[in-house]
């Protein structure tokens, strides 16, 4: 049972953080109408979330064993209500922005290009690398929990699109296209998930015991909705502290292929490119300019890059009124 909870809270995370990278992008390039519709239809699984883990952000629900908390009979039935919901209310509307509006491909399609050879020699993750054709997904390769069972497969912009460029338009295609995978799989998940335990310890001071007697190493994996983590650690014998903890957050190498990527673009489509990518920066809002005549340099913020951007997209559709104010969320807890 703990397995399937695991799925269901790491769908709802994913349903969550595209649906707040769509809204990134969209005020990137000056649609805040999709920024606003986003980060509304957001607040229904950060509720749900809360109702079932006790917080919006950091729910905290996988320990060692199992799960936290249950899903109860109430949690389903709010679950399947809000499936509904984005099902009849908001993804049709995504849909009609991110596949078929004519101003959003003319700025989104051709830029940004990560060409699936780049995506393997730097390892890209997540929708970056399968928004390239790369169809990685740790789910699917590394046969992770119950995820076989519920019909987990890579998502890539092929099967809505018929083609795949791996530039930022192909990055927000795979992100619509996990959005219906996520409620799939939640809905499978709760119709197949068995009765029985959450958690292999009743008592968390159980778990530590045994963490205390624990040897030797290990590394777990999962795919997080900006792509693969990895957490390597070694136990420390006689401390539930580890002696060492260390984390691959997929981040890292994305911006390695997103930066080849930029060679050769206009500082207009930077931010919108480093968004598709969907990136944990925290505080690194700011990017430095470099001549390579003069070799003069010039800092460029956030809300300059997010300028031009802008004017860029009313080049394109004179209507966009959009401001260039900063807005998104970071693991650091900044600006969610």
């Amino acid at each position: 049972r703990a397995e399937y909870i695991r799925v269901i809270i790491g769908e709802l995370e994913r349903i969550h953080s595209h649906l707040l990278n769509l809204g990134v992008v969209g005020h990137a390039i000056g649609y805040d109408t999709v920024l606003h519709l986003s980060w509304l239809a957001r607040e229904r699984v950060m509720d749900l979330l809360e109702a079932i883990g006790g917080n919006r952000v950091n729910y905290a629900m996988n320990t060692i064993g199992g799960v936290r908390r249950d899903i109860e009979d109430k949690h389903k039935r709010a679950i399947l209500e809000m499936i509904k919901y984005y099902r009849e209310e908001v993804m049709p509307k995504i849909e009609e922005i991110f596949l078929y509006d004519p101003t959003v491909e003319a700025r989104l399609r051709d830029a940004g290009v990560i060409p699936k050879r780049i995506a393997i020699e730097y390892s890209a993750q997540g929708p970056t690398a399968r928004g390239s054709g790369v169809e990685k997904d740790a789910r699917y390769n590394e046969q992770l929990g119950v995820y076989p069972d519920l019909g987990i497969k890579p998502i890539t912009p092929k099967e809505f699109t018929g083609i795949i460029k791996g530039d930022m338009f192909d990055r927000m295609v795979v992100r619509v296209g996990e959005l219906w995978q996520s409620m799939e799989l939640i809905e499978r998940a709760l119709d197949q998930m068995p009765e029985g335990k959450i958690k292999a310890f009743p008592k968390d001071n159980v778990a530590l015991v045994q963490l205390k007697k624990a040897e030797g190493e290990g590394i777990g994996r999962y795919e997080a909705p900006r792509g693969e983590l990895i957490h390597y650690v070694m136990a420390n014998p006689g401390s539930e502290i580890p002696e060492r903890w260390k984390m691959r957050e997929p981040t890292f190498p994305n911006l390695f292929a997103v930066a080849r990527a930029l060679v050769g673009e206009q500082l207009a489509d930077v931010p919108v490119a480093i968004a598709s990518i969907d990136p944990c920066l925290s505080c690194t809002d700011r990017v430095a300019v470099i001549d390579a005549k003069t070799g003069k340099k010039k800092v460029l913020t956030e809300k300059d890059l997010l300028k031009a951007s802008i004017e860029k997209t009313r080049e394109i559709n004179p209507n966009i009124k959009a401001k260039p104010e900063p807005v998104g969320g970071t693991c650091g807890g900044v600006r969610l």
